[in-house]
């Protein structure tokens, strides 16, 4: 089951890369994917001063919302003919990473029978975060590239 949803991931991952619109690579078009990157990276988790588990759930959460605004521009600018396709294949991905970093850390016999949900739950939340950043860095690495390629 969990091979599965792997590789049905990576296939939707893949199918992705394929939508990019023929945007002409200009120099205007790199300034975009700079800002966008740079959107990316002001994402932060911030927990605030004096912070508790609910605090910190609420800090990821709006991070990972950050972090999916600077997706549905990419998708809006640069995936136009398959905008909703792509918004919906990332939603999806979103929950599957989000359900698979779950059941890893509280999946178990032992995890559960000893009931750490809060300090794991925080751990599947902070894996999710970082695996969304990585695969949103992917899509502003993949359109450099098409730029690339348009160019040569």
């Amino acid at each position: 089951m969990k091979k599965l949803l792997i590789i049905m991931l990576m296939s939707a991952l893949s199918t992705l890369n394929a939508f990019a619109n023929d945007v002409p690579c200009l120099s205007e078009n790199n300034e975009d994917l700079n800002q966008l990157e740079q959107q990316l990276n002001n994402c932060k988790i911030d927990y605030g001063k004096n912070y508790n588990t609910d605090e910190m759930l609420k800090a990821y959460t709006n991070a990972e919302n950050c972090l999916k605004t600077v997706a549905y521009t990419i998708f809006d600018k640069y995936y136009t003919k398959k905008n909703l396709q792509s918004k919906e294949i990332f939603d999806t991905y979103i929950k599957a990473i989000r359900d698979l970093n779950y059941n890893l850390v509280q999946g178990s016999d032992w995890a559960t029978d000893n009931h750490f949900a809060e300090v794991y739950i925080l751990e599947a939340e902070g894996a999710t975060y970082t695996t969304l950043k990585r695969i949103i860095l992917q899509y502003i690495d993949e359109l450099r590239h098409e730029c690339i390629d348009v160019v040569d």
